[in-house]
């Protein structure tokens, strides 16, 4: 499944492609598109986390996430 959707996307190539999602899809189409030289990125967050202590004696949690940076995935040797 990696293989077809890479071919899918190649027309018209891309300069880079973020991947993410589903483990071993993301890690089938990362190992195809770097092997035809399109670079891939994740993208990485910083969860900012607050809760609140409410007066029925329940706490709220409150989760915020912002982005810190694209980060290129490692290469794949060949054959895994």
């Amino acid at each position: 499944m990696g293989a077809a959707l890479a071919a899918r996307l190649m027309n018209p190539r891309p300069a880079a492609a973020m991947v993410q999602g589903e483990f071993t899809l993301a890690f089938h189409l990362v190992r195809e598109l770097e092997a035809q030289g399109v670079p891939c990125y994740a993208a990485t967050t910083r969860r900012v986390a607050e809760t609140a202590a409410l007066a029925d004696g329940t706490v709220e949690k409150k989760a915020r996430f912002e982005f810190v940076q694209f980060r290129r995935y490692l290469p794949v040797p060949p054959g895994r």
